[in-house]
Formats: structure tokens, sequence, C-alpha cells
């Protein structure tokens, strides 16, 4: 970020300059890390700040980490600077997740108040993000994996495949009829909520 690095030598200035240290440090890390495991980068695609880093040099950055070998972009926002005025609402982070993964075409990383299987599914489906991060839901929610299972009725036909332990089982089929229900409830009500379309039929 050009608000954090004020360098005046060859590691200042602008993005090219700015991205030498942190390029040499991953090549260096990508040169002793097993070739066959995948590396990823974290990286701030916006500071929200004005004089921050700018839309062209996020892409300019993801492509430069493309080039010395990371395999994911894991893309993040903010947490630069204290005077960041940014936005935050359901999914906020992903559409510079959208830009990255399908301008420079390398797999990345979403977060940012994803809070249910189906805002994941709708990310992944739509070819917003690879992989979603779940922080602060699975923090509330211990559970949440085994509920998206349930969700998605995943082995349903063979819980053991679930690899839940023995003393939980019992309960799994309960799990997986409640969420059932719970989904056939949400999709009839997104059925009935649709609004009706006005384009022209052929």
């Amino acid at each position: 970020s050009p608000l954090t690095n004020k360098r005046k030598d060859e590691f200042g200035g602008n993005i090219t300059n700015r991205l030498k240290f942190p390029i040499r440090v991953f090549k260096e890390m990508r040169a002793v890390f097993h070739p066959d495991k995948p590396m990823s980068v974290r990286i701030s695609a916006t500071d929200w700040a004005e004089g921050g880093i700018t839309e062209t040099e996020a892409i300019e950055v993801a492509k430069a980490f493309k080039e010395a070998g990371a395999d994911v972009i894991n893309v993040s926002t903010a947490g630069t600077v204290v005077n960041q005025k940014y936005t935050i609402g359901r999914m906020w982070q992903t559409p510079f997740s959208d830009q990255i993964r399908n301008t420079v075409q390398i797999p990345t990383i979403t977060t940012g108040n994803i809070e249910s299987i189906d805002q994941i599914n709708t990310l992944l489906l739509n070819g917003r993000a690879d992989l979603v991060a779940i922080g602060k839901p699975m923090l509330l929610d211990p559970g949440f994996i085994r509920n998206a299972q349930a969700y998605e009725q995943l082995h349903s036909n063979d819980f053991t495949k679930l690899d839940v332990p023995k003393p939980y089982r019992l309960g799994i089929p309960t799990l997986y009829g409640f969420q059932k229900s719970e989904r056939k409830a949400a999709d009839g009500m997104k059925k009935a909520l649709k609004p009706a379309s006005h384009k022209p039929k052929k």
C-alpha cells in the first residue's frame, strides 16, 4: 500500500518498486516449499482510503504473484490504515475476488460476511471465487460444517462417510431431517417471492 510504504529507495514509490520485497520473499519461500503443494498469498485489494492502492495496482499485484508461482490469491481489503472508510454488507469483499479471479485468471479465496451454505454455493457456482473462508460464523456456530452437510444432504444414504464420532451418530438422522425441511421451506419461499419476469416471450 502506498499509504504504509513510505520508502524513498528502490523498494518504495511506484507499484513495481513496492512489489520488489514481497515478491523476493515469496520466491524464496516457493523455492523451498513442496513443489506439489499450493501456496497462497493474501492481499488487500483496496485500502478504502484516499491515496491508497488502486484497482489497477491490485490487478498488478495479483499478476506479479501469479508469475512468481502463487497458486491462489486470498483477496481481502482494508486493515492497512486507521482512517479507512469501508462499507460492510453481505459478501462485501467478493467483488474484489471476482475481479482478480476473472481478470488475472488465477484461483481466489474470498471472505467477508459470508454466513450460509447458500451464499457459499452462489459464489462458487457463479465463478466469483474458488474457495470461501469462513471465520466468525464458525466461531458462533461450531456445527456450521455439519449443518451445511445436512442442508446439502451429503452422504444421506451412507452416514458412515461423514466421519462423525460414534457417540454423536444418533443425532445425524434428526439433523438431516430438520435441515431437509428447512431447505424445502426456504426454496418454497424463494419461488413464492420471485418477481414475475417481464422478458418478452420468444
